[in-house]
């Protein structure tokens, strides 16, 4: 089973079109909304829309009673819904995906259009038992294994990173990513 799994909060911009360009090629789609302790927030889950996009797509939601104490709690949670040998790729509620996007049978860095520029990341894994985010939100982990050392490079497809049009967001993004690391985990 191949699986999309979203860690969203007022994504409603473009979660929509992110949606529908994955849809298709995957069996399942898990949304793990919510915001964080340290981001500026004035609900705990999503009041522009998204929840109900995620949900008019048939999305596994998960809605929070409380703010996320991090980024490595709130991921844990699309891991949930795993089983051994799923392939889960990670998305963005603001990302787009555009090209074939076949299950791998390894864990592996894709590529991404952000501003122009051409980056990889750490975004497709196969689920095993006892995978678990530690550290920092992109590090998983399999007892002591780190899986982000050993990957391949994913060539059929890449995401493309839209920017939010919400100047505040961003704004209070920048602010988030200012916090020092452990605040902001």
């Amino acid at each position: 089973m191949m699986i999309a799994c979203y860690s969203i909060f007022n994504e409603a911009e473009f979660l929509e079109e992110s949606i529908l360009s994955i849809k298709d090629f995957v069996d399942k789609i898990v949304v793990v909304d919510g915001a964080y302790e340290n981001f500026p927030h004035d609900s705990f889950w999503s009041t522009d829309g998204s929840i109900e996009i995620a949900k008019k797509y048939g999305a596994d939601v998960v809605i929070p009673t409380c703010a996320w104490s991090s980024q490595i709690h709130k991921r844990n949670q699309y891991l949930k819904f795993g089983q051994p040998g799923d392939v889960m790729i990670t998305i963005d509620g603001h990302e787009i995906w555009t090209g074939v996007l076949e299950p791998q049978n390894e864990n592996c860095r894709i590529e991404m259009y952000i501003k122009d520029s051409l980056q990889e990341f750490f975004r497709m894994f196969v689920w095993e038992p006892g995978i678990e985010y530690r550290n920092y939100h992109y590090d998983l982990w399999v007892g002591s294994r780190r899986l982000n050392d050993t990957y391949s490079k994913y060539t059929k497809g890449v995401f493309i990173h839209k920017d939010v049009s919400d100047k505040q967001r961003l704004k209070d993004k920048e602010t988030y990513y200012s916090l020092p690391v452990s605040d902001r985990q």
